[in-house]
């Protein structure tokens, strides 16, 4: 199929479509990192949610953009896209992968070699600061998730550009597992930080309370059934095998698995 666009499923009406943007194609191809330079030319690679819209980065680009979920379950022809496409950060160069925080859209540079996180809620020219920035780290981030449940940000990277440029050094570590701490992200992007209480197992009220900013859900365990507002809880996290444990400081301690696999 021809095209860039997102395929959208309505799980309430069963309806699938494909919808087309100018906005979702890719603008920029000529990818470089850690000195490695090499072409690549795809479309939306990574998307977030964010209370009422959809974030997405073509991942051949340097725009991250924004349409309302609503919008997207009407399946609009590819004019009526585009006016509802809106604009909202500026990279610097491409990045692989989006996340969300709280108001804070999380995103790799994939040429500084760092992670980013932009307050879309503050108008200001200060909203956006560097979380981490470890040339060794952070070479091509290839997954990034945030999990409220274990208050981290999560990371892989896999040294894309060496494979991309067919420059592999197997003696190399070239994947690596890395954790920040979600709550020094959400201070360093000016959010009120969450607290999230958990309950006690000779609790007998069963119940969790959740103070979100203003928001306030209490959670009830009956029958197995979960409701919490602007809180996603994550209880599993994939651990990979680990050879190294490192700890850095940058600005944070980010936690460094390393892993020796081999390709």
């Amino acid at each position: 199929m021809q095209g860039y666009g997102l395929i959208v499923y309505d799980s309430s009406t069963k309806r699938m479509c494909r919808v087309e943007s100018d906005y979702m194609r890719p603008t920029d191809g000529f990818v470089s990192i850690a000195n490695d330079n090499f072409t690549y030319i795809n479309g939306i690679f990574s998307m977030t949610t964010l209370y009422d819209d959809l974030f997405y980065a073509p991942v051949s680009g340097k725009e991250i953009y924004k349409i309302n979920i609503k919008t997207l379950l009407t399946c609009p022809d590819k004019e009526q896209a585009n006016a509802e496409n809106k604009f909202m950060i500026k990279l610097s160069s491409q990045s692989g992968q989006i996340t969300s925080a709280g108001h804070a859209i999380l995103y790799s540079d994939s040429q500084a070699i760092s992670l980013l996180g932009t307050n879309v809620y503050e108008k200001s020219d200060k909203n956006t600061v560097i979380l981490a920035q470890d040339i060794n780290l952070l070479q091509a981030v290839a997954s990034l998730k945030v999990s409220h449940f274990w208050k981290k940000v999560t990371c892989l990277s896999d040294r894309f550009q060496r494979f991309a440029s067919g420059n592999v050094q197997l003696n190399e570590t070239n994947f690596r597992y890395i954790e920040i701490d979600l709550e020094e992200v959400l201070r360093e992007t000016h959010q009120t930080l969450p607290t999230i209480y958990r309950k006690n197992a000779n609790d007998q009220n069963d119940k969790t309370i959740v103070d979100h900013e203003e928001d306030k859900t209490i959670v009830d365990h009956e029958e197995d059934k979960i409701i919490v507002d602007h809180i996603e809880d994550k209880k599993n996290v994939d651990t990979p095998l680990l050879s190294t444990f490192l700890t850095y400081f940058n600005p944070f301690n980010i936690h460094s698995y390393n892993s020796n696999v081999k390709h």
